[in-house]
């Protein structure tokens, strides 16, 4: 969605299937790094590994995944969500879950929002920057979901594209 591009794709196989199962299954503090792992596995070989998965925003492999996942298991997802553990009530009030139904047909991305990722500091120095990559958001984020405040620092630095002061461009790749 990031990028416009049109992707052909094949449904998942068993072999895939099995991967993303025995990923599911993971109970280390590292799981969800081996669920997306799976993911891009997957994208990669039902792409025939004409997607550049590293290049790619995380919510557009999310996105790919959940394309991929609707035309190889099915397009309607069935969630179970669970009562948040700070809500407390009694039992007929308030169920423990509340069993949700998703049709992945019917999610869009809205890209029209999406602003402009040139940020001017001053009046001839900025910076643009890129959308987190999927390695990027794993390499910081703890096995709770949460990101430390001096980690997000770090993943900032890792979007920066580059830097621009004046007519001068300092890519962040070739610069510390």
């Amino acid at each position: 969605p990031s990028t416009g591009q049109k992707v052909e794709y094949r449904p998942f196989l068993v072999k895939e299937e099995k991967l993303l199962l025995m990923a599911a299954e993971d109970s280390s503090p590292k799981s969800t790094k081996t669920i997306t792992t799976a993911m891009k596995d997957i994208i990669t070989a039902c792409t025939e590994g004409e997607l550049d998965i590293k290049g790619l925003a995380s919510f557009d492999i999310e996105y790919i995944f959940l394309q991929l996942r609707g035309k190889s298991v099915g397009d309607v997802v069935e969630i179970d969500l669970k009562k948040p553990d700070q809500i407390t009530c009694d039992e007929e009030g308030c169920p423990n879950a509340s069993q949700v139904t998703v049709d992945i047909r019917d999610i869009v991305m809205d890209t029209s929002k999406i602003e402009n990722s040139e940020i001017q500091l001053t009046e001839d120095i900025g910076v643009k920057l890129e959308f987190p990559h999927m390695d990027t958001i794993q390499k910081y984020i703890t096995p709770g979901g949460t990101l430390k405040t001096n980690d997000i620092f770090k993943m900032i630095i890792e979007c920066i594209e580059y830097i621009w002061e004046g007519e001068e461009i300092y890519k962040a790749k070739d610069s510390t």
